[in-house]
């Protein structure tokens, strides 16, 4: 019968709080200025590399906030966050793209 099965014991599992949330900018945003500030949320300690074809930067968090200023090329900017924890092998990541023009 199914009832002398041996029951299957899963390891207790450890929760670790990997979130990557950006608040601003919005993706797909038009903007003049040379820069943009990237402002979001993190779990706690984690490492935050920014990448775009024109600058890394690699950021770490102790309380979980970021904001960063992040120049701009002409152009599409894709911009790459990704967010590193202890233990975790694979990064959570998030992309982000913003486009400058120049109005003569």
């Amino acid at each position: 019968s199914s009832a002398s099965m041996a029951k299957i014991s899963m390891p207790p599992t450890v929760t670790v709080l990997q979130s990557l949330d950006i608040d601003r900018p919005q993706s797909g945003i038009v903007t003049q200025n040379k820069s943009i500030t990237v402002v979001g949320k993190t779990g706690k300690q984690a490492l935050l590399v920014f990448q775009s074809p024109i600058k890394t930067t690699v950021e770490e968090t102790e309380t979980g906030n970021f904001s960063i200023d992040f120049p701009l090329a002409l152009g599409e900017n894709t911009i790459t966050v990704s967010a590193y924890y202890a233990n975790v092998a694979i990064p959570v990541q998030k992309k982000l793209f913003v486009y400058r023009i120049i109005l003569e």
